[in-house]
């Protein structure tokens, strides 16, 4: 059966994100992928893309992603999925930067021959073809995939479908937080602002809480009318 549970749903990213994040650095090694760091020297602090070392110094501090906060997942569990949990298949994210297109390509091919990883979805919005309307133009290629190594399969989260990114360090260098929440309030407007009218009503089907949504602060917000692309995957979970 498919997940029906945001909750579980999201148990299931904390765990398997443990595993992504060693995933991610063990192909980055192959192919020359960058990792966020933060950096402090002399009391101050800067951030910038760096390959991964374990024996860094405590001068380095490597950021990776954390699961999708719950309010984000709520979003896009109304915008886009209607309200099915199962279609949900970017909660466990991490992001590898590469300074060349020829290392995003060996990176593909590390993952298309890796034995652990199981490919559901590739997106390419680095293709000509990609239509970068309804992302704000921006280029990087999303993968959706499944762990499935020994561990994963023991703790039960191998058909957790998980996401990685991979982007070139001249696209990564542009983001900033700013841009992250404007494409996001964008993006949540897309569908209209009838989208969010029983967002009290569906709550309760997920989860306990309150739900905020940057949505409400711009109901006449009219751009982006084309729908988003609905995901192909769909979670499993096994009954003992």
């Amino acid at each position: 059966p498919n997940f029906t549970s945001l909750d579980q749903l999201m148990d299931q990213a904390r765990i398997l994100n443990v595993y992504l994040k060693r995933k991610v650095r063990d192909i980055a090694q192959i192919c020359n992928g960058l990792f966020l760091a933060e950096i402090r020297e002399g009391g101050r602090c800067k951030r910038k893309f760096l390959k991964f070392r374990d024996d860094t110094t405590e001068s380095v501090v490597w950021i990776f992603a954390d699961v999708k906060p719950h309010e984000r997942a709520l979003e896009k569990l109304i915008r886009s999925y209607d309200c099915d949990v199962s279609r949900l298949i970017d909660c466990c994210r991490q992001t590898i930067v590469f300074e060349s297109v020829s290392d995003v390509q060996a990176c593909l091919n590390a993952l298309k021959t890796d034995r652990e990883i199981e490919l559901v979805r590739v997106k390419n919005r680095m293709s000509n073809r990609a239509d970068t309307r309804t992302n704000g133009g921006f280029r990087h290629i999303v993968l959706n995939l499944r762990v499935k190594s020994m561990d994963t399969i023991r703790l039960a989260v191998d058909n957790h479908i998980c996401e990685i990114q991979l982007i070139l360090e001249d696209f990564a260098n542009l983001l900033t937080d700013e841009m992250r929440d404007r494409y996001r309030v964008v993006r949540n407007c897309r569908d209209g602002p009838s989208l969010w009218r029983d967002v009290g009503y569906l709550i309760p089907r997920f989860m306990k809480g309150n739900f905020v949504s940057s949505a409400r602060n711009c109901q006449s917000c009219q751009c982006l009318q084309n729908p988003p692309l609905a995901a192909t995957g769909h979670h499993l979970y096994v009954q003992n």
